[in-house]
């Protein structure tokens, strides 16, 4: 079976989110192919950004493609998107992995040509993978008459060689290296507006944290000067100037000390696809705090404090609760490790796979699908 994989927003200089994805399954899948033959693909306009795949990504990739009719050279049974395209026209059954719906779930005017795409995107293919039961139910909102056989769940993994317990002094010294002396707080991820880095910054000015001279971290970036500049100034009106940090960008070898360094994570994004930081913090033992939004309370199985977004109040409470409640951080901490552990990329990988050799069975023998595509379960033993 001759799968053609899409990995073009693997390419970037700093791997994040959908690359950090690519860059974790598709080595996994060419190791771990079974009955499939897969090539990887670059969209034709992308090919120059190969430069900044990893090492071991660029090397799976074979060739590129362009927007149009791609697979008639490669005499392919399925093509799947692990990104937001597909081709404008193809002579093969499309799939795609779905990350999250905030296209859809937002109305900014700046929406509309991604809503659109997105859109297409999902109408195009016979079928479709999404991360968590979230993503599934957005899909089947959007889309309430798509065969639910058509949807599989195949969430992210977490590499547990990269993102283990780590001994405090090499913790330290990568701690101390980022020149950060007090206890602190951590939240990961891009510094957008849904991912409310102010709410972050009220709690913290008004919790217990604060007040007994914890700092709080931001790791991520990813907004132009402006914007940073807008928050640096939010936190010196409210107090906090020299008690918060910015750092744009870690090199991913550092991240995971960063991590379990933190007195706590905390993640109060409106709108997450995923949010594997979570997992990640968990499996290193570092306890955390969520907004009860979207996907966050599914993917930390509710191990991890939840406050609404209505306000800072709740979320202060959460702060303090976790931060110095020694008896709830060790059950939270116990607790994130185990269910940290069921996540891995090679169940990742081996769930994709099926996932596209049923979906070519399928089509091919035009076979009945059966009650559904294999999906993930949190008690998944590794096999």
């Amino acid at each position: 079976m001759r799968v053609g994989f899409d990995v073009t927003q693997s390419a970037k200089r700093f791997p994040r989110g959908i690359a950090r994805y690519i860059n974790s399954i598709a080595p996994k899948i060419e190791a771990n192919k079974g009955n499939i033959d897969p090539t990887f693909f670059v969209r034709g306009g992308k090919r120059f950004l190969l430069g900044f795949c990893p090492q071991e990504s660029a090397a799976h990739v074979a060739c590129w493609l362009p927007l149009g009719r791609p697979t008639a050279a490669f005499k392919l049974d399925l093509f799947h998107s692990f990104g937001n395209h597909l081709p404008n026209s193809t002579d093969v059954p499309c799939s795609m992995t779905v990350h999250d719906f905030r296209a859809l779930d937002t109305s900014e005017d700046s929406q509309q040509k991604r809503r659109s795409r997105l859109e297409r995107n999902i109408e195009g293919a016979c079928a479709v993978i999404c991360l968590t039961k979230h993503g599934k139910d957005r899909l089947q909102h959007y889309y309430p008459d798509i065969d639910v056989k058509r949807i599989a769940i195949v969430p992210h993994g977490i590499d547990h060689t990269i993102f283990r317990q780590r001994s405090h002094e090499s913790v330290r010294s990568v701690v101390k290296r980022w020149g950060i002396e007090r206890p602190y707080l951590l939240q990961l991820g891009s510094w957008f507006e849904h991912k409310n880095l102010r709410l972050s910054m009220l709690a913290f000015c008004r919790s217990r944290a604060c007040i007994e001279g914890m700092e709080l971290l931001f790791v991520g970036g990813g907004i132009n000067s402006k914007k940073r500049k807008s928050l640096e100034e939010f936190a010196v009106t409210n107090g906090i100037g020299q008690r918060v940090r910015w750092i744009d960008n870690v090199p991913e070898h550092e991240l995971p000390s960063l991590i379990q360094g933190a007195h706590c994570l905390v993640q109060p994004s409106a709108y997450e696809g995923f949010c594997l930081p979570v997992l990640e913090a968990m499996a290193m033992g570092t306890p955390g705090v969520i907004a009860n939004a979207t996907c966050l309370p599914e993917v930390s199985a509710g191990i991890w404090p939840a406050f609404e977004l209505s306000g800072a109040e709740e979320y202060v409470e959460c702060l303090d609760k976790i931060c110095f409640d020694e008896s709830l951080r060790s059950e939270i901490q116990a607790a994130g490790v185990n269910h940290a552990a069921a996540f891995t990329w090679d169940i990742t990988a081996r769930l994709t796979t099926q996932f596209v050799s049923q979906l070519i069975a399928t089509e091919l023998h035009k076979t009945t699908i059966g009650d559904t595509f294999p999906e993930f379960a949190h008690n998944t033993a590794e096999t």
